[in-house]
């Protein structure tokens, strides 16, 4: 299976990725914000907005 992913590159994460670092073993939690300042991040190119969002 393959993970497609546009946050790599956004983390600078790559440079782990291509040494074979996944981070396994590593606990990480997520802070959901909602989609706070989403229509910002659409007006600067991003993606577009879910449909339940709409």
């Amino acid at each position: 299976m393959e993970t497609v992913t546009e946050g790599r590159d956004a983390v600078n994460a790559t440079k782990f990725f291509v040494n074979n670092i996944a981070g396994e073993g590593v606990k990480i939690a997520v802070i959901d914000s909602g989609f706070a300042g989403f229509d910002k991040i659409q007006r600067m190119g991003g993606r577009t907005a879910p449909s339940a969002y709409n």
